[in-house]
């Protein structure tokens, strides 16, 4: 046989896209049980296989066909129970019918690819000649399709001419991520836009630089899957099991998906206590079958009913449905729900005793339905933006308390007709419910038939229920209460019959959207408050920056804020205590005093001055908050505002300065004369003599600080006693 050869396909976005080309299929060593060969035929002339980086490859030429049994059936595709490690999907130059499904029913086995729900990227060639369904199934996790393929017409998605409604929805749709790589004006394009409905922002034209035909080789590495032993064998493409017999422990290694159970460590469902996931492995999602309708799906570990404890790693994103199904021992996840969970499977933990207050990741967004169906947990709080399952906490008798923030609630449909959300029906000791957020209702899984409402019969037949919070103020869509010919009620969302108090807003939407629904009455009504300004208010309070503002006034608006929060905690909180503590918030942002910051430096010139200068800094309301000796004086922390500078000194005129602080430093060059020192030179001379008599003859009048150093006799006039004195101290007959 001719070696295979892996093709790397380098996008402009440098991204790398695994291909594989030749005409023939390599043999790999199977696993013990033939059901999970990685190759193998599929078709008359079409084989397939799968490499070592999970790639699923489809060569040869022809159509894509399965065998048919001893009852003259058709098999399943053979890659089937491997699907859910396949990482990529290629189909080879020669291949052009991808396999028609039955019309009408893509979800079913006779999808090529359905079960493949973890593949990232697939590659059709030139020769592919039309979609039927084909990638049902992968609309959540295929991020890229390229198809070279220019002439695609019809049987998109498995109807001729056109798509099923079902095969439209659960196609890669249009805005949900994925992107498809054609040719730009080709037939294919048009086919796609009008099918699929998509647009600009889902297609990215293949270039001249990235032909099918010209895509750089690299050598081949076939797998190899290890054989089964009495104690360990394979669980999925890349992942193992291993069998500890004294410590009746499941441990499984590897990565990817833990996607094979039967025939191998199901063996071990009435010994096993303890399994361990190790890091590494992705999902847990054994596809063999599942249906909602038999007692015990083939979940991976489904009536494992001696399993106590179950170690989680923070790897896992994906728990299969029925995965812990009807494991009636298990009490304990070990570190919880892994933090990167995205979706838990249908059932996935239905019926087993996972007891205490479950934590949901906020990683989680779909929690399919009967998820945890009669289990024993006490308390939940739903992650804002989740997907909602029906009956997903149905008959959990030991609920007492559920928080559900904004979410979308997905009803369960039967033979395509309505079925109620049912998601905390018949709880039987469930007491209180707390409303943060009202989502989507949906009636079926694909089409919105309500916004901003609460699912149907989300809390029916439960007979404890006495406290309903509605802490929202936007809920427009609740089930209306009907009652039947017989007077007993029906089709309601809260049994009216246990007497429950609703806790809403005054004069609110829900308000409203409940009385007209037939919920309230005169006397079941407590009015609680509507908390959203004073939100809004601790948030803005919050992100001021108190740095700059002295310890007092931040301290009281820390504690405003602290009580604030304790308004808002409090969910039975009045609305007159929702509107003081924002109040008091604003009181307080606006009784934020400043850090004094600013500074003055004050030099002081004393000509002829022999004794100690004194500067004093009085504050505008009179506070005398410095005072200190020598003529160069630096004055810190000084908030904005005025300030007096006062200079005085023995046998000199006391003199006075205003100054001003604004941002910043203020720099003041301050003087102080001898009594009698007019012109300030520091003496006493004629010259003085001249100055103060000829203000007192009112020949020149002096002003200011000179007339308060020409006043000897301190009356506040300057006269002829004044110029007397002057004229005695500057001849020395005075001192």
């Amino acid at each position: 046989m001719k070696p295979k050869r892996i093709l790397t396909l380098l996008t402009s976005a440098a991204m790398a896209v695994t291909v594989l080309t030749g005409a023939m299929s390599v043999s790999v060593v199977s696993a013990a049980d033939e059901d999970y060969a990685t190759s193998g035929t599929c078709g008359d002339e079409a084989e397939w296989f799968i490499n070592t980086d999970a790639t699923l490859v489809i060569t040869g030429k022809g159509a894509l066909s399965r065998e048919i049994d001893e009852n003259g059936s058709q098999k399943t595709w053979p890659w089937r129970k491997l699907g859910a490690d396949i990482q990529r999907i290629v189909i080879e130059e020669g291949i052009e019918d991808l396999g028609k499904g039955i019309v009408g029913h893509p979800n079913s086995s006779d999808a090529a690819f359905n079960d493949c729900i973890n593949v990232k990227e697939a590659v059709l060639s030139p020769t592919v000649k039309n979609l039927y369904t084909c990638f049902y199934g992968m609309e959540s996790n295929i991020k890229d399709i390229w198809i070279y393929a220019t002439d695609i017409v019809e049987d998109v998605g498995g109807t001729k001419g056109g798509l099923s409604y079902l095969s439209k929805n659960d196609y890669p749709r249009a805005g949900r991520g994925t992107k498809w790589h054609i040719y730009k004006g080709s037939t294919t394009e048009q086919t796609l836009r009008d099918e699929l409905l998509l647009t600009d922002d889902d297609i990215e034209y293949i270039t001249e630089k990235q032909p099918f035909s010209e895509i750089k080789m690299y050598a081949y590495d076939k797998l190899e899957m290890p054989k089964t032993t009495e104690t360990s064998g394979i669980s999925g493409l890349l992942s193992r099991w291993e069998w500890n017999e004294k410590n009746k422990t499941l441990t499984f290694s590897g990565k990817g998906t833990i996607s094979i159970s039967d025939g191998y460590y199901e063996k071990y469902k009435e010994k096993a206590e303890h399994i361990v996931i190790e890091s590494g492995i992705t999902s847990v999602d054994v596809i063999t079958g599942y249906s909602l309708g038999v007692s015990c799906p083939s979940g991976a570990f489904c009536s494992f009913t001696k399993l106590e404890d179950v170690d989680l790693p923070d790897t896992l994103e994906y728990i299969g449905g029925g995965s812990f199904q009807n494991c009636t021992s298990l009490k304990k996840l070990v570190n919880g729900l892994p933090v990167k969970i995205k979706i838990i499977g249908e059932a996935a933990f239905r019926n087993s005793a996972l007891s205490g207050d479950l934590i949901l990741p906020s990683t989680l967004s779909i929690l399919r339905s009967f998820a945890f169906e009669n289990t024993n947990i006490t308390s939940v709080n739903l992650v804002e933006g989740m997907v909602l399952g029906g009956a997903s906490f149905k008959r959990c008798d030991f609920l007492e308390e559920v928080v559900i923030p904004s979410m979308v609630y997905i009803q369960t449909p039967t033979d395509n007709a309505p079925r109620s959300n049912t998601a905390f029906g018949s709880c039987a000791n469930l007491k209180k419910v707390i409303i943060k957020g009202v989502g989507d209702v949906h009636y079926t899984q694909y089409e919105l038939i309500h916004e901003n409402g609460i699912g149907d019969s989300l809390f029916s037949y439960c007979p404890s229920l006495k406290e309903i919070i509605i802490d929202c103020d936007n809920l427009e869509y609740i089930s209306k209460i009907y009652v039947n010919g017989a007077g007993v009620q029906e089709g309601f969302c809260f049994d009216l019959s246990n007497d429950p108090t609703f806790y809403i807003y005054k004069d609110s939407t829900t308000e409203k959207t409940l009385r007209d629904a037939g919920y309230l009455t005169d006397t079941n009504v407590v009015y609680i408050a509507n908390t959203t300004a004073l939100e809004e208010a601790v948030k803005s309070a919050e992100e001021i920056d108190t740095s700059m503002y002295t310890d007092e006034s931040v301290e009281a608006l820390n504690k405003a804020i602290e009580a604030a929060r304790a308004v808002v905690d409090d969910i039975y909180a009045s609305q007159e205590a929702a509107d003081n503590a924002a109040k008091a918030i604003g009181d307080a942002v606006a009784a934020l005093k400043l850090i004094a910051n600013g500074e003055i430096n004050i030099a002081v010139k004393a000509p002829g001055v022999d004794t100690e200068v004194t500067v004093t800094v009085t504050s505008a309301d009179g506070e005398v908050i410095y005072e200190s000796t020598g003529i160069n004086n630096t004055v810190s922390d000084l908030e904005d505002g005025e300030y007096v500078i006062g200079v005085t000194a023995e046998n000199c005129a006391p003199r006075s300065y205003e100054v001003t602080v604004s941002d910043g430093v203020a720099t003041l060059d301050a003087e102080i004369h001898i009594i009698g020192d007019i012109n300030g030179d520091g003496r006493i001379t004629t010259a003085d003599v001249g100055l103060a008599n000829s203000h007192a003859k009112g020949i020149k009048a002096l002003e200011g600080y000179d007339i308060e150093v020409a006043d000897l006799s301190k009356d506040g006039k300057v006269t002829t006693t004044d110029v007397g004195a002057v004229n005695a101290k500057a001849k020395g007959v005075k001192a």
